[in-house]
């Protein structure tokens, strides 16, 4: 009986009326399988994001996770530290004074929740 009603149903939808929306129909079943999304994340552990200044011709900072934590569900990522010249220090030594074990422009790490959301503060 199942496939006596299969085949009137296929011999309808070969009538050349339908045959273009038929086409359509199935285009729009078998997209959505074919089609994937990415798995965006703002910044990657095993990379490293170089950046510069709009008026330098190299490289200003570097960006890249250097260790992780995991706290209950979610993932911490740390990023690397970085030293900074000490601008509008006091000092009388002739030699620049710098401030080591600094964060860069993205804080000191992002945190990574369970449902896949990436925060970033400070």
């Amino acid at each position: 009986m199942l496939i006596l009603c299969c085949y009137f149903v296929f011999d309808f939808l070969r009538t050349p009326s339908t045959l273009a929306m038929n086409r359509l129909l199935l285009l729009l079943l078998i997209f959505p399988s074919i089609c994937s999304s990415q798995n965006w994340a703002p910044i990657h552990p095993s990379d490293i994001y170089n950046y510069q200044e709009a008026t330098d011709n190299y490289i200003t900072t570097s960006i890249r996770i250097d260790s992780f934590t995991v706290d209950q569900q979610d993932t911490i990522y740390h990023f690397n530290r970085i030293i900074k010249d000490c601008e509008g220090c006091s000092f009388t030594v002739e030699d620049s004074v710098l401030l080591v074990n600094q964060e860069d422009f993205l804080s000191r790490s992002v945190v990574q929740q369970a449902d896949g959301m990436f925060v970033f503060s400070g």
